[in-house]
């Protein structure tokens, strides 16, 4: 039975009659879901959805909560984080499953879609088992990121453009609703535009001619309401966060060789077998296979543009390299003339994805890895209510500061400005950027004194290039910088990071610490 209400939600033909496609799909997701819900959450969604829990309780965006990503983030997630004021469920695990319910969405959405985008397809098996790998256990750390979400909320516009390619019709209701919801991927990032660029692009060739289509004007609807809700409700962002950031966010940027050396040595195996692929289809790509890798060229281009050469921000490429697989493997033809082609390549994939999550699994139950210091970093902000570090990025401290509900003593999450000023001491702006924002975190301490201050002591931070930066030393030439440390005293480390602690809190932390 659970079989045939599977077949009917998503309309899947092939493989479904022996149970295999459900079976296969279930069996990926219970494998997410033991890899996934025991450990902690990705930084960046960490912090995204604090911010949530902020907006929730009065905070405007771009002035008690000021971050230079735009506010689709932290919008989308108010849902999570309503249900957790609801229920007192912890904010991890509510996420995570939110996350989930979102890529079984898109999982659902693509299978309804498949037979339209691709109808020479002689088992949809491999190609929805490849998708579900993808959005499910591909992602390991980044699970839950922006890019990881963007992925599921476009994926069935780029299935209608391939089915459009071919002249397939779907119903009015459908193409709004799938437009509307590409918009809310696409508005996460300025940058994400480049996909319904290269997608409207690639359609124009392949259909020789563009239309006005519903999706389309769903999605262009949304995009500009979203533009008036920011203008209407966040506008400190507009007016103030974007301006700063345009003055000094390109500290972050890496040279061009070292972008291209950090993306080819990340995308090189993924590229490797699509390449391998292409030869064996002798560059006959169907239009399916033609649509995957426009949306990954479009995806290229949002990573490429910023040059900050975070890895996390091409997962959407390597995703549609994995479904490209897939979609190859669910032609019969294929299976049968090269088979070991196929094979070679299909290992490619699974031993690069197998070791990120192999690494991912690793790092999760090492006594000395991510998700112990953030459980230790929990208990600390849980006991003493509020916290604040001296970062240049969120990781370990804001899925602490999330799961502990403590309160974030800043409106910045990071000191995002700082290495503008560090990295280009000649440019006047990023110097007056940042300064401000320093003194307004110095302002911001001292009103709120947090019962718990963290610095990071690794040798390496984020975006500063000078080795063995000391923030301490860095913000004491701040009026009343020196005189606020003075009412904390060092406790100690989790990890690479410095405890203090205010001085005259119960200290029974401390206490636990020295008997250790």
């Amino acid at each position: 039975m659970a079989v045939q209400q599977f077949a009917e939600m998503t309309g899947v033909r092939g493989g479904v009659r022996d149970g295999f496609v459900p079976v296969v799909l279930g069996a990926i997701l219970l494998v997410a879901l033991v890899i996934q819900l025991p450990f902690a959450l990705n930084h960046d969604a960490a912090w995204h959805f604090e911010t949530s829990f902020r907006l929730l309780e009065g905070a405007r965006f771009g002035d008690s909560v000021y971050d230079v990503n735009p506010p689709m983030s932290a919008w989308l997630f108010t849902l999570p984080a309503a249900i957790c004021n609801l229920t007192g469920a912890a904010p991890t695990l509510v996420f995570k499953l939110f996350a989930f319910g979102t890529m079984l969405g898109a999982l659902a959405a693509g299978a309804r879609l498949l037979p339209l985008a691709a109808p020479d397809l002689d088992d949809p098996l491999f190609a929805l088992a490849a998708l579900a790998f993808a959005l499910l256990l591909l992602p390991a750390y980044d699970f839950g990121q922006r890019e990881h979400f963007v992925c599921a909320l476009t994926l069935p516009y780029v299935l209608l453009t391939a089915a459009r390619a071919q002249g397939a019709k779907i119903s009015p209701v459908a193409a709004v609703a799938i437009g509307f919801v590409a918009a809310l991927g696409i508005g996460i990032k300025p940058y994400f535009l480049m996909l319904p660029l290269c997608m409207e692009l690639w359609l124009f060739a392949a259909a020789k001619g563009w239309t006005l289509r519903r999706e389309i004007l769903a999605m262009a609807a949304t995009l500009l309401v979203y533009l008036l809700a920011v203008a209407a409700f966040a506008p400190g962002y507009l007016w103030r966060v974007v301006p700063d950031a345009m003055a000094a966010y390109g500290a972050f940027q890496v040279s061009w060789m070292d972008l291209v050396r950090i993306f080819a040595t990340r995308l090189g195996p993924y590229l490797m077998s699509t390449a391998m692929l292409c030869v064996a289809l002798r560059g006959r790509l169907s239009p399916i296979l033609q649509a995957c890798a426009a949306a990954a060229l479009g995806f290229l281009a949002a990573a490429v543009l910023p040059r900050k050469g975070w890895t996390y921000q091409i997962f959407p490429v390597a995703m549609y390299c994995v479904f490209f697989a897939g979609l190859v493997l669910s032609l019969r033809a294929m299976r049968t003339r090269y088979l070991t082609i196929l094979q070679i390549a299909a290992g490619i994939l699974l031993l690069s994805g197998g070791a990120s999550i192999a690494a991912f699994v690793s790092d999760g139950v090492s006594p000395d890895g991510t998700t112990a210091r953030v459980e230790a970093l929990t208990a600390l902000f849980r006991e003493h209510g509020s916290a604040y570090a001296s970062i240049t990025s969120p990781r370990d401290l804001h899925p602490a500061v999330l799961e502990s509900r403590a309160r974030w003593a800043s409106a910045s999450g990071v000191l995002v400005f700082l290495p503008a000023m560090l990295n280009a001491p000649n440019n006047p702006a990023a110097l007056k950027v940042g300064s401000r924002r320093n003194r307004e975190t110095v302002a911001e301490l001292a009103a709120n004194r947090p019962g718990v201050i963290v610095v990071d002591g690794a040798p390496a931070k984020l975006g500063i290039r000078q080795p063995d930066f000391d923030y301490l030393k860095f913000f004491a030439r701040y009026r009343g910088f020196a005189a606020f440390m003075r009412g904390y005293a060092e406790q100690g480390r989790i990890g690479d990071f410095r405890i203090f602690l205010r001085k005259h809190q119960p200290d029974a932390w401390l206490a636990n610490r020295r008997k250790e």
